[in-house]
């Protein structure tokens, strides 16, 4: 892959999820873009550490090697970040009982489980606003979901993709059945209340109180 922008480059380098082969910086700094100036030490020094080699290239050259979408004067040939198998791994379906907590602060637990996904700006956005919300757990659907962790979904993340573990699932039913066994809510989401014509409560957001661990589904 070839990750393009400040924040997902250096949360790449920062967190070390990935392999890396070649660090891209402009050889110009733009002197209107002061962040660009501020951050780039700290890319050198984090390269430097993983023994990285950097390289210094025209503009030209990254906004081909980023296929033409913003680079902020950065680019970094890594290797893949993959889904991790629920199964395979941790399963997360497997779970703790309802009433376990987060461990800092007892905050209740909240998944976000997003159901065919095929945008990547929408995913990238949504893991963003996950890590922002401290969502504990991201699942991604694998039945008509074509995003994977790409270059351009790490960018519209700013960089989380780089910092989180994100599952994948085949076998949702499975899961929501077996999370709501254990005491789990599971809300889903709408556009407005009054068209869904079913019994199911309808809270609006705003109002709406985290009082048990939560599997939020969207999508």
């Amino acid at each position: 892959d070839m990750l393009f922008g400040i924040a997902p480059v250096h949360m790449a380098l920062l967190h070390g999820h990935r392999e890396f082969r070649r660090l891209l910086l402009n050889r110009k700094r733009n002197p209107e873009r002061p962040e660009v100036a501020m951050v780039c030490p700290e890319l050198l020094r984090l390269a430097a550490e993983r023994g990285i080699e950097t390289e210094l290239v025209n503009r030209r050259q990254l906004d081909e090697l980023s296929e033409g979408r913003p680079n902020q004067g950065v680019c970094l040939e890594a290797s893949r970040r993959d889904f991790m198998d629920a199964v395979a791994t941790d399963d997360p379906a497997a779970g703790s009982p309802a009433s376990e907590t987060v461990a800092d602060g007892g905050k209740r637990r909240l998944w976000v489980v997003i159901n065919e996904v095929n945008d990547p700006m929408n995913l990238g956005a949504v893991l963003r606003s996950t890590y922002f919300m401290g969502v504990e757990t991201v699942l991604i659907t694998k039945q008509n979901s074509s995003c994977s962790l790409t270059p351009t979904v790490s960018k519209a993340s700013a960089g989380t993709v780089e910092v989180m573990d994100i599952y994948t699932t085949g076998r949702l039913p499975q899961v929501l059945q077996e999370k709501a066994k254990q005491g789990w809510q599971i809300v889903g989401t709408v556009g407005y209340a009054k068209s869904t014509g079913s019994a199911v409560p309808v809270v609006p957001c705003d109002q709406y109180q985290l009082k048990a661990p939560t599997i939020l589904l969207i999508g």
